[in-house]
């Protein structure tokens, strides 16, 4: 599971990497601000579900519970800082969100090539989705960005 996961991310990321122009993908219509507010409440919800539910969780995913809630509590820390970049979206903050969300799937990719049996199929799975997730505000949030700067 973890091979086929990490091969379908390569080819999402290869696929970011050669978009075309941003105008031609009609970026003007999504708001940079309901990016990050999207992205803010599904960090923020899996946060909250990550620290709530390390316990169990740990369990679930076989990994360590307290990092399960550590994890939990640095996306609650992001998600509100996402939050705060979205009541105000300057270039640079949305930048910092952008990197952000770009290390998470680079970190997911990393560890599924270079340890495959770190994770467990469920775990997998959980932060599989996840990071596809994340992809997909990452390239919203660069569309976004590149046509900012075209404007």
């Amino acid at each position: 599971a973890s091979e086929v996961i990490a091969a379908i991310t390569c080819q999402v990321v290869a696929g970011v990497l050669s978009l075309p122009d941003a105008g031609s993908m009609k970026t003007a219509e999504v708001s940079v601000t309901r990016i990050l507010k999207a992205n803010a409440l599904f960090s923020g919800a899996t946060g909250v579900v990550f620290t709530g539910g390390g316990w169990w969780l740990g369990s679930l995913l076989e990994l360590d519970r307290v990092f399960v809630m550590v994890m939990g509590a640095g996306l609650a820390v992001f998600a509100a800082f996402v939050v705060k970049v979205s009541s105000n979206p300057r270039r640079e903050s949305v930048m910092l969100v952008f990197a952000a969300d770009c290390a998470w799937v680079i970190a997911f990719v990393a560890v599924v090539v270079a340890f495959p049996a770190a994770l467990s199929d469920a775990a997998t799975v959980v932060f599989g989705t996840a990071t596809v997730i994340v992809l997909g505000f990452a390239v919203a949030e660069g569309l976004a960005l590149r046509e900012a700067a075209a404007a």
